[in-house]
């Protein structure tokens, strides 16, 4: 089986790739996401899951509207990221705590930034469901 979702759950919030609060909620329960995948390929009878990391972006290549948005979120831009707690804040759930929103208006983003986060969250993730499963697990 092979598993790939990251890059779906990126953003430019409020700069012209908007998500909305169920989707970063999906982004902020990753792991929670990672580990229902496993326990479904162990359902089925898998014998190898393949997570597929998140892409590189090159965002360096980025031009008009996510050029300037990826120029504001690198930079960690007080207004940007008060747009974007913001606009989560409203459409996430009740219980959806404003520090796991930060984070994802920090580290969700649409650029390097974010599909590395989600990376280094994927590799811990099957550093520790490689002690607790008879799946192969690997990464590509």
């Amino acid at each position: 089986i092979v598993a790939n979702m990251g890059l779906w759950w990126l953003h430019f919030q409020t700069k012209g790739r908007n998500q909305k609060g169920c989707v970063a909620e999906t982004w902020m329960n990753y792991e929670h996401w990672l580990n229902n995948t496993l326990v479904l390929a162990e359902e089925a009878g898998a014998s190898h899951l393949l997570f597929k990391t998140t892409n590189f972006i090159c965002d360096d290549k980025y031009t008009n509207r996510y050029a300037r948005a990826n120029h504001f979120y690198r930079k960690s831009d007080e207004a940007t990221i008060k747009e974007c707690f913001d606009s989560i804040r409203d459409s996430a759930s009740v219980t959806t705590s404003n520090e796991d929103i930060l984070d994802y208006c920090h580290h969700g983003t649409i650029n390097n930034i974010g599909s590395e986060h989600l990376n280094k969250r994927l590799f811990k993730f099957i550093d520790i469901a490689r002690e607790t499963t008879l799946l192969k697990l690997d990464v590509l």
